[in-house]
């Protein structure tokens, strides 16, 4: 049999982050991870498949071969952490199509509230993806 440890270490994220990851081994969960914990886990197989998961995010399926002991680390890409600072317009938008009475204005304010929406959802399909990394150590 051979061992597979997967680590969660806090000093690789640059912010604190209290919720869960959890661990996926060949499709069946394994267990939850918060940072600065550590999952052991006893392997059969030599081949492996694994993925790590968030309430939002999700890592991509990782494939890896063991011989007797194999460690990872599963850490959270942090550049999906941060808010993004486009949200301030949404007070200056609103207070534009409320309290105008040009109609050129109020449709202006919707398609800009439209377009931002927009790239909101598309940066969000595309920072799905690499939000969790897992790396061999």
């Amino acid at each position: 049999m051979s061992k597979l440890v997967i680590k969660r270490p806090r000093d690789k994220e640059k912010i604190y982050d209290g919720s869960k990851l959890k661990v996926y081994v060949n499709n069946h969960f394994i267990g939850k991870l918060r940072q600065n914990d550590t999952l052991e886990i006893d392997m059969e197989e030599n081949i492996f498949e694994i993925q790590a998961k968030s309430f939002e995010y999700k890592s991509v399926k990782e494939k890896f071969e063991i011989n007797e002991k194999i460690e990872l680390e599963i850490t959270r890409n942090d550049l999906t952490r941060y808010p993004l600072l486009i949200i301030l317009l949404f007070p200056i938008i609103f207070t534009i199509l409320y309290n105008t009475e040009t109609y050129w204005m109020k449709m202006l304010a919707i398609a800009l509230l439209g377009i931002i929406l927009a790239w909101f959802v598309y940066s969000y399909f595309k920072k799905r993806a690499n939000a969790i990394v897992i790396r061999k150590v």
